[in-house]
C-alpha cells in the first residue's frame, strides 16, 4: 500500500483555512502536464474549504494524500478515508487536449452518453477537423476548457439533458462503491466519496437532474460496504447527495 504524506495540519478552523489557501493551486490544462493528483488535490482542497466554512469538521484536523482511499482526514474523535472521482467522458478529455493546441473557436454542443465507447485519438481529431470546417464563428474566442459547452444552434427534447447528467454520475458512484468493497481497499469509522462534476450539460436543469441522481444513488448494496456520504462539486457548489 502507498504510504500516506501528510499534506497538512490544523488547530483550529482559521489555520485550516489559512492553510488551505496556501496550498491552493492551478490545475495544469489537458495537454500540459494535467494528471490524477492535480485533479484529486484540488476537489479536496475545494471541498474542505467549504466544509471548513460552514462548521463542518472537528479539530484538530490533519489530512494525508495516500491510495484506496485517496485521502485519510484525521480529526478530534475519528479517521476519515476520502475518495475522489472526476466525472468527465474520455472522449471529451481527449477532446480538450486536442482543442488546447488549436485557435480558440466556438464549437457545436453536444450531449455525451455514459455508455458511448471510448473513442481513439486519431478519430477524434479527424471529428474535430470536420466540426471546425462548418463552425460559422471561428473568431469569437472563448475558454478553452469551457469551449466544449458552448452550444450554437442545438436543441435537446424534454429531460434529455438531465437523464444522461444523472446517468454518468450515477456510473462513477458505482464504480467508486465496487472500489471501496476491494479486499486491499482501507475502510475508516467513516468513509466519503467526493464526485468531481466535469461532465457536459448544457443548460441543465441542476435542481431537476439532482433529484434524478438522488432517487439512483440513495439505492445501497445489502451486505457490501458502502459509502456513508456522498458530495458533488463543481466550480460553484458542493452539494450532499447521501449524508
Amino acid at each position: 500500500m502507498k504510504k500516506q504524506e501528510q499534506l497538512l495540519q490544523a488547530v483550529d478552523k482559521n489555520d485550516l483555512l489559512q492553510q488551505l489557501q496556501d496550498l491552493h493551486f492551478d490545475v495544469p490544462k489537458r495537454n500540459q502536464g494535467r494528471e490524477k493528483i492535480h485533479v484529486e488535490k484540488y476537489s479536496v482542497f475545494q471541498f474542505l474549504r467549504v466544509m471548513a466554512q460552514n462548521d463542518k469538521l472537528l479539530y484538530p484536523f490533519a489530512l494525508f494524500y495516500g491510495d484506496k482511499p485517496d485521502f485519510v482526514a484525521s480529526t478530534s474523535n475519528l479517521n476519515i478515508g476520502i475518495e475522489v472521482v472526476e466525472a468527465i467522458p474520455q472522449n471529451k478529455a481527449l477532446e480538450q487536449a486536442e482543442r488546447a493546441q488549436l485557435p480558440k473557436r466556438n464549437t457545436w454542443g453536444r450531449l455525451y452518453n455514459i455508455k458511448e465507447r471510448n473513442k481513439a485519438l486519431d478519430e477524434i481529431k479527424n471529428e474535430i477537423e470536420i466540426e471546425n470546417e462548418i463552425v460559422i464563428s471561428e473568431d469569437d474566442e472563448i475558454g478553452a476548457d469551457i469551449m466544449d459547452d458552448k452550444v450554437i444552434g442545438i436543441s435537446f427534447l424534454g429531460d434529455e439533458i438531465e437523464i444522461r447528467w444523472s446517468e454518468a454520475i450515477e456510473s462513477f458512484v458505482s464504480k467508486k462503491r465496487k472500489i471501496l468493497n476491494k479486499n486491499d481497499f482501507q475502510k475508516f469509522e467513516k468513509n466519503w466519496l467526493i464526485v468531481y462534476d466535469n461532465w457536459p450539460a448544457p443548460a441543465l436543469d441542476y435542481k431537476k437532474a439532482l433529484l434524478l441522481l438522488k432517487d439512483k444513488v440513495i439505492i445501497k448494496q445489502t451486505g457490501q460496504h458502502d459509502f456513508d456520504s456522498i458530495f458533488l462539486i463543481d466550480e460553484h457548489r458542493l452539494i450532499p447527495i447521501i449524508l
